[in-house]
């Protein structure tokens, strides 16, 4: 939890900032997110085991002030590791289905660059739920939602008055735990969600 707490701190500090600007006229914004990264899914019973994450995030951001903007969309998460399970090695692919709620900031620091740090939560369904085994694939042993937060900092380099591009870093950390769903093929009774996730990437902001 300490890269949550760092990002966290900033986040904090770019709020106190002082800005000369007046509130702006209310307006929207898109916001699109592409990263990849690592995690970790944290298992209730079984060992834990490392996966790979690759996110994509759909934004639409109401702009309340000049600094101050409020968000909701749509997500992909895809993650996929090897782990094991008493005697038996598994390749695990999921997919999940992400809706967020997220408080955006907009701190301008020139006339072409800006931070965009970003705070929230989300809910998120499995769509696509994968254990390769050995000798068979085994599916849906997981299903159903759990939520978790997260947490970002862009920065972005303004090309006009409609487009910016930048960088993103990400942290996601899911809060509750998913449930098996009692797959004969795979018993079992452990419980699991995806924690320490850490993700870079790219941003687009398109004012509309």
């Amino acid at each position: 939890m300490k890269p949550f707490r760092f990002l966290f701190a900033i986040l904090i500090f770019i709020v106190s900032l002082p800005t000369s600007a007046q509130i702006k006229s209310y307006d929207f914004n898109i916001l699109a997110h592409g990263n990849f990264g690592f995690g970790t899914v944290n298992n209730k019973l079984d060992p834990n085991y490392n996966v790979n994450i690759n996110n994509t995030d759909l934004f639409l951001k109401y702009r309340i002030t000049y600094r101050l903007g409020l968000a909701t969309g749509i997500g992909i998460n895809r993650i996929s590791g090897n782990g094991f399970k008493a005697k038996d090695y598994f390749f695990h692919e999921r997919i999940t289905l992400k809706l967020p709620i997220s408080i955006i900031l907009d701190y301008t620091i020139t006339d072409h660059f800006s931070v965009v740090p970003n705070i929230g939560i989300y809910a998120q369904n499995i769509l696509k739920d994968r254990f390769q085994l050995e000798s068979s694939t085994i599916k849906n042993v997981y299903s159903g939602w759990n939520m978790g937060a997260q947490l970002g900092i862009g920065l972005t380099y303004k090309i006009n008055r409609t487009y910016q591009i930048g960088l993103n870093y990400a942290l996601q950390q899911d809060f509750t735990f998913f449930q098996p769903n009692g797959n004969q093929n795979f018993n079992t009774s452990n419980k699991q969600l995806i924690g320490s996730i850490n993700m870079i990437g790219l941003l687009m902001v398109i004012t509309l």
